[in-house]
């Protein structure tokens, strides 16, 4: 039996504090990113300590390592973006595609609005593998290894590229925080 459901319904940010963050994750992704955002109440459960984070600390599927990256940046708050992001790249060698932030909601930074769309999509459905998995044992994350050969596989660093340039669109977008 599933014990609880994921809280998918629309949060209203905090206007300064979602400007603030964007400014900063647009200087640490490039001009030519696309960002999109969202704001949910299982964004926000997630997004609200370590401990409720932990079960989004890894891949559930190659698609998520594809298309929203094998590990998800947490920042405490908008102040503490660029440190977090620091960290991040230091520790994978890469930018984070989706960037959590305490008490604000979920970012996904792509080359195209489509791709950044696409991420932001993952990222909401690993949220709700995370709560379905609760009722059944809790997360079960793909081994280190099987998560390093996806992310250093020649066929899905091409799909990869593929999907991040899939649309003709440029330049910056804010989705909306509802429902997905």
């Amino acid at each position: 039996t599933v014990g609880r459901r994921p809280g998918r319904g629309a949060r209203g940010a905090d206007g300064r504090a979602l400007s603030e963050a964007l400014a900063r994750i647009s200087r640490l992704s490039g001009t030519e990113a696309a960002i999109s955002f969202r704001c949910d109440g299982e964004t926000l459960a997630r997004a609200s300590s370590a401990a409720a984070f932990a079960p989004l600390s890894s891949a559930f599927t190659p698609d998520h390592i594809v298309y929203a990256g094998h590990e998800f940046l947490l920042a405490e708050d908008q102040g503490s973006i660029e440190a977090a992001w620091a960290d991040f790249v230091r520790r994978n060698g890469n930018a984070p595609r989706i960037i959590v932030v305490k008490g604000l909601g979920a970012f996904a930074c792509a080359k195209s609005p489509a791709a950044a769309g696409t991420a932001l999509i993952l990222f909401t459905d690993a949220c709700k593998v995370a709560v379905y998995a609760e009722s059944f044992g809790g997360a079960q994350h793909m081994t280190k290894e099987k998560i390093d050969f996806i992310r250093n596989w020649e066929v899905e660093k091409y799909r990869s590229s593929v999907n991040a340039g899939n649309s003709r669109e440029s330049g910056r977008t804010r989705t909306g925080h509802g429902d997905s």
